[in-house]
């Protein structure tokens, strides 16, 4: 094999095994609780800290014994400390907006959906699609549909009812999607995606490319299943 070979070779194997890490982290986090403010952050600060937070993790776990301050004070055995004294900052640090400040802008982003009509109560969404509410309870069961949640109140994505995508479409993408939160489907749903060619999967829908958004799904909920 030649030494260009070779690098090619060597450069697609760490391409994929950083791609195996990425698809990893981001599986973990989907389950993660106040996953959603993550998504709340730019896409420079969310990588700056999670770098940052994965160093610090891999110093921890290369390292044999971490002693408690306390304890190293007294001249007792050894104390593994506190895990978060043990990794320092948290992975918002005082360098960044506060986890207290980063969720309030989160609620108010999700109230300004509900104000803006992109989210409506279950109520709107029956009468808008002329169903029982016996039915929606049915479909949001079985995965048709999805709700989310904003301060405690349960809302359906409006673009079920608007009519711009056929809602059958609609509904085997989100069945694809499988038993993710809802507010995880709302990202994809609304979400510019390079799977998509930039396109959000609503308006990959509305431009007919169905079958692109379905593989898109797919990958997407097995990533986050990780």
């Amino acid at each position: 094999m030649s030494n260009a070979a070779l690098k090619e070779y060597s450069t697609k194997q760490a391409t994929e095994k950083a791609e195996r890490a990425l698809s990893s982290a981001a599986g973990a986090a989907t389950y993660a609780e106040g996953v959603e403010l993550l998504l709340e952050m730019s896409d420079e600060q969310l990588g700056r800290r999670l770098k940052s937070r994965i160093s610090k993790f891999r110093r921890l776990l290369s390292s044999s014994t971490l002693l408690s301050e306390d304890d190293s004070a007294r001249g007792g055995g050894t104390v593994i400390a506190p895990l978060d004294k043990q990794l320092g900052t948290p992975l918002l640090g005082e360098d960044t907006v506060s986890i207290q400040a980063l969720s309030e802008q989160a609620q108010r982003n999700r109230r300004a959906l509900v104000r803006k009509k992109a989210l409506i109560s279950s109520a709107q969404l029956w009468q808008a699609l002329s169903l029982t509410r016996q039915a929606v309870s049915a479909a949001t069961r079985s995965g048709r549909l999805f709700t989310v949640d904003v301060e405690g109140d349960v809302y359906y994505p409006a673009f079920f009812a608007d009519g711009s995508v056929d809602r059958a479409t609609l509904e085997k993408v989100s069945r694809q999607l499988g038993r993710l939160p809802g507010w995880t489907k709302w990202d994809f749903f609304t979400s510019a995606r390079g799977s998509l060619s930039g396109m959000s999967a609503l308006d990959a829908l509305r431009k007919g490319k169905v079958d692109d958004v379905m593989r898109s799904a797919k990958a997407f909920a097995e990533e986050a299943s990780r």
